[in-house]
């Protein structure tokens, strides 16, 4: 758990990553990026806090925190961390994690390839 504290990148399959902008509070996912991470912009990185193991929020460069709707939509807009800016870090086999909202039991995911991403998914594989 303590490797995810600090700067983190949500990265999918395929170099994506998940990005938040300022004008938006709706994260999205960016897909144009090299395989040269130095080049990645203060809007790909989200910071990492243990609320209480192994619940984490995660906060935008912008200062808002990421959540999760009922439904699986995903904003970025809260100033304050609330039950639905919870999410809780599963270990993968072979490394990695699995990012799973606390609320709603939904994990995060990149949608079939769609640049679209969301968290209303029960399982993940």
């Amino acid at each position: 758990m303590e490797d995810c504290k600090g700067p983190l990148l949500f990265a999918f399959p395929g170099g994506s990553l998940l990005k938040i902008e300022e004008s938006s509070s709706t994260p999205r996912v960016d897909s144009s990026l090299s395989d040269d991470l130095t080049l990645i912009s203060t809007d790909h990185v989200l910071v990492g806090q243990c609320l209480r193991p192994p619940v984490f929020s995660f906060k935008s460069s912008h200062g808002r925190y990421l959540s999760a709707s009922q439904l699986g939509q995903l904003t970025c807009s809260k100033e304050a961390v609330g039950p639905a800016e919870e999410w809780l870090l599963e270990g993968c086999e072979g490394g990695g994690w699995r990012v799973k909202s606390n609320l709603y039991g939904r994990f995060l995911t990149l949608q079939d390839g769609r640049l679209r991403v969301d968290a209303d998914r029960k399982s993940v594989v």
